[in-house]
Formats: structure tokens, C-alpha cells, sequence
């Protein structure tokens, strides 16, 4: 696959990849020729393989036993670009709020010399340069649907810039007869046919608008979302990583590090012959919002064990209180897998729609979002009585709330009831999390602030109490919170990695004493 990674001899750029561990990388023959006397004692099968079938396509299946931890697929995408709604952006290196302008096309970028002008903008530079009537600087200066063409357009000039990516991205699944373009994607196309001039390109290029339309479902089927250092997201395409299924319990952790290089390692032991599977949705909301949203954006209804599971593992993580008086059971759905079915109570003859419960979810996330945004613990704990009320304790607008409040509690001088009461909530959402995400793979962060409060209640107490068992167990807490963020160094959460490493010696230096 191309560009992947540097040469094993040279460093250049490569695109070969050994046909033996298919993860080294050589720019020529013969420099891998070179290499074979020392990589034959390092070459191994890879950890993964691919396969097909009528219901998933194209997929990815471990090759061998994986262990937890151990990296599975390293690679760098094959374009990256603005998201589908995004802010101004600076058309080099993608930071937010650009304040100069490229020489050429006029189009934003965070200064004259950007670092990225060569490697990302540079590929539609000369395209933007033709565009018969120009957009403003001021335009772009806010959000605006030209930004979201970008990336498209990106994919459209690998016809020329790389025909080896070109040929990658032809092979990507687009759902093309199930999806409908949006809108919002027909405008966007438009824009390229008519702005950037696409329909005047010649017959050397395909550039016609179904073409385009096509292009636009592999963004929208394999395209994934990549935090950058600076603040702000993008999408971007990988070749390998764009087989991986989807399943609400997923097996892998996907991460990024600075320069958008993506890397894959198991979030647990994968045995040979399971598949690779990610989340290309939110793990924290309910399985009929998960499904909808999958639907959406993906053309597909996930059948996963967590969305079949009516309590979501036994979590409850959607669970209403039924509506009929001093009852006590708990609605839940009565077919999770049908789109539209009814929910029923757990003790009574109590039901309810799927759309009642869906109006009622969304009118209490409203009331969340409100509470939220300016926090405080008084006013959050209102609130979870509240909700107690018409939900589960472990339904995930309640868990929001409570991942909020430990982080607000017993901040000055607790009493020991305050820190019991944030040792029992902290327990409380560590294991709702791990029950649904073991490994990490996608709440590492959420597990990793509970984790971190806990091990501060867990300080707390062995002070007032002078019990080193209590610092023992903070010290597993916290040596978990820099597993869980060990990719996350340079983004805004890695910094609590550091803080934790900080405490980690602080607490070995109190146990030493005593």
C-alpha cells in the first residue's frame, strides 16, 4: 500500500511492503534485497488477514493470537481534510481560525509559510487558482459549505497525484444503493462541478457527478475522525483500517498520533479467527440511538451482543422507570434488533412507543446540556434526583451528570462522608464503564478522570484514616490512568498522565516513610 511509512533502508517515503510480515517497508528491490540478512530473523506472519462475506464485505480477521496491548496496523492516511461541518480552517496543517492567505488561490491558511502547505494543500492549490469566480477572504473567515468540499476535491485529484491511492479509494465500499445523497452533499457538489470548474476538466479526468456522489459515500462509510493537537477535528481515510467492522463492544483501539499516523493495537486478547472490530458510533449513548445513528451515516443496523441485549449488558444504560404508579420496574425494549419497537415494563403491563421514549430521552438530554454547561455540585445533584426519577441509575444522561459531579466534588476539605460518597459514585461509574468497555478502546478518557477521582477520595481517606491499604489501591488507580492515556500525550487529557505520574511518586514516597 502506498506511502505508508518510511524505508527500512533509506527512510524515504516507501510503498512496498514486505510480502512476508506485510509491515516493513522498502522504497526499491533493491534495498529490501539489502535488508533481508538482518529482517529474516525479525519477519513474521502478520497479526491479521483479510476476508469477505455478503453481509459484511470486506473485512479484517486476526491471523494469529493477539495479545492485549499489542499493535496490530500502523499506517497514515491516504488524504485528510476538513470534516463535513467544520469551522474556518487553515488549508495547510487544519488548525482553526486561519489568519493569512495562500499567494496563489487566496484561500486560508495560519500563515504564509505554513508547514502543511506542501504536504495537504498544495495537492488543490492549483485547482482553487482556476476557479472562475473566487470567494471572498471574509467568506472563508466563517463557516462555510466550501470547506467541507475540500476533502472531496482531495480525493478527485488522486486520479493524477497517485494513481496507487487512486486505486485504493476505487475499491472502497461507498454504499451506493443504499444510501441517498443529502442535500447538503448535492451542494457540495455542485460547488465543485460549477466553482472549481470539475465539469471542465477533459476526459483525462473522471470528475463526473456520479463520480463524485460516489466519492463522497467512501468519505461517509470509511472516513474517520481524527483530534488534532491544536485544537479542533478532521476526517481522514486509511486504507487497511477502513476494513475493520463495527461492533458496540469492540476489540481494537485506533489513535493518532501528531501527524495523523493512525495506529491499531487490541484492546484485549483477539484469537485467531475473530474478527477486527471498532465503534463508528458513540459508546456512551443508548443502543436505539446507536442504531439509528449507524443507520444514518452507515446503511446498516448494527445486530452486535450489546445491541441485542435488551439491559445493554446489564447495564441498564437505557432503562426508563416505568410510568405506572409505585410499580418499580424498568421499561425496556421489547425486540432491541426492530427499529420502532414498542417498550415494555419489567413487572407490569406498563408500555410505552419507541418514539415516546426517544422524545422523552431527547427532552432530558435538553435539561442535561442545560445543567452542564456551568456546573455546580448543589445543582448536579438536583438534577440526578431528578432524573432518578424517570430513569435507571445507570442510564447514560444520568452517567453524563455523575462523571460531571466526581469532578466537582469534595474539592476543599472533605469530611469522610463526603469522600465516601465520592468513593461510592466513582465505583459506581467505573464499573458501568468497564462493563462497557473493558479494554478501553473507546471510554479510556471517561475511565481515566473516574479512575483519577477515585484515587482522590482513596488519598483522602487514608489521611484521615492512616491506612496505607487505601494509598496502595490509589496507586493502582492512578498507574491505570497512564495505561489508559499512554497515546493521548499530546492532546489536552494527556496532561492528566503527567499529573498521575506526579502523584504516583508522591504516594510511594508516603508509603516509604511509614
Amino acid at each position: 500500500m502506498p506511502e505508508l511509512g518510511p524505508c527500512a533502508v533509506c527512510t524515504i517515503p516507501a510503498e512496498n511492503r514486505c510480502a512476508g510480515c506485510k509491515t516493513t517497508l522498502y522504497c526499491s528491490k533493491e534495498h529490501q534485497k539489502q535488508d533481508w540478512k538482518t529482517h529474516k530473523f525479525l519477519c513474521k506472519p502478520p497479526l491479521y488477514k483479510e476476508g469477505s462475506s455478503p453481509e459484511l464485505g470486506r473485512y479484517l480477521v486476526a491471523a494469529r493470537d493477539i495479545e492485549v496491548g499489542q499493535t496490530i496496523i500502523t499506517e497514515t492516511p491516504i488524504i485528510i481534510g476538513p470534516k463535513q461541518v467544520t469551522p474556518p480552517v487553515c488549508l495547510g496543517c487544519l488548525k482553526p481560525g486561519p489568519k493569512a492567505r495562500c499567494q496563489l488561490c487566496k484561500w486560508p491558511l495560519c500563515d504564509e509559510e505554513c508547514p502543511g502547505w506542501d504536504t495537504n494543500h498544495a495537492i488543490e492549490c492549483a485547482a482553487l487558482v482556476r476557479a472562475e469566480k473566487p470567494l471572498t477572504f471574509s467568506d472563508l473567515q466563517k463557516p462555510h459549505a466550501a470547506y467541507e468540499a475540500i476533502t472531496l476535491l482531495r480525493l478527485v485529484l488522486m486520479q493524477k497525484k497517485s494513481p496507487k491511492k487512486w486505486k485504493l479509494i476505487q475499491e472502497m465500499e461507498a454504499n451506493e444503493k443504499k444510501r441517498e445523497p443529502s442535500a447538503e452533499e448535492k451542494k457540495i457538489v455542485q460547488f465543485l462541478l460549477t466553482y472549481v470548474g470539475l465539469s471542465k476538466w477533459g476526459p483525462t479526468w473522471d470528475t463526473s457527478e456520479k463520480t463524485l456522489h460516489r466519492l463522497a459515500g467512501v468519505l461517509q462509510v470509511n472516513a474517520l475522525d481524527v483530534r488534532l493537537p491544536h485544537g479542533g477535528e478532521v476526517m481522514a481515510l486509511f486504507p487497511t483500517t477502513s476494513l475493520i467492522e463495527h461492533s458496540c463492544i469492540p476489540n481494537i483501539r485506533i489513535v493518532f498520533d501528531p501527524m495523523c499516523r493512525m495506529t491499531v493495537s487490541a484492546s484485549k486478547d483477539i484469537k485467531e479467527g475473530e474478527h477486527l472490530q471498532t465503534m463508528y458510533t458513540h459508546a456512551l449513548w443508548a443502543t436505539f440511538q446507536r442504531r439509528e445513528h449507524l443507520f444514518s451515516n452507515k446503511q446498516f443496523w448494527c445486530k452486535c451482543p450489546r445491541c441485542s441485549d435488551p439491559t445493554e449488558l446489564g447495564t441498564m444504560f437505557g432503562a426508563m422507570r416505568c410510568v405506572a404508579p409505585d410499580c418499580g420496574g424498568f421499561l425496556l425494549p421489547t425486540a432491541p434488533l426492530e427499529a420502532g419497537a414498542d417498550w415494555a415494563c419489567t413487572k407490569c403491563v406498563g408500555r410505552l412507543s419507541e418514539k415516546q421514549i426517544a422524545d422523552l430521552t431527547g427532552h432530558l438530554g435538553q435539561i442535561v446540556d442545560e445543567a452542564l454547561a456551568q456546573p455546580t455540585e448543589s445543582s448536579l445533584k438536583d438534577l440526578l434526583e431528578k432524573l432518578n426519577a424517570v430513569t435507571h441509575e445507570n442510564h447514560f444522561r444520568q452517567y453524563a451528570v455523575k462523571h460531571s459531579l466526581i469532578q466537582l466534588m469534595a474539592k476543599n476539605v472533605p469530611t469522610k462522608d463526603e469522600l465516601d460518597e465520592k468513593q461510592q459514585l466513582c465505583e459506581h461509574l467505573l464499573k458501568v464503564t468497564q462493563t462497557l468497555d473493558p479494554g478501553g478502546a473507546r471510554l479510556a478518557v471517561y475511565e481515566a478522570v473516574i479512575c483519577y477521582e477515585l484515587h482522590n477520595a482513596l488519598v483522602g481517606r487514608a489521611q484521615k484514616e492512616n491506612d496505607d491499604s487505601l494509598l496502595a489501591r490509589a496507586k493502582v488507580l492512578l498507574l491505570r490512568v497512564v495505561y489508559l492515556l499512554r497515546f493521548d500525550e499530546h492532546l489536552p487529557e494527556g496532561q492528566l498522565a503527567t499529573v498521575a505520574t506526579k502523584k504516583i511518586n508522591e504516594i510511594e514516597e508516603k508509603i516509604g516513610k511509614s
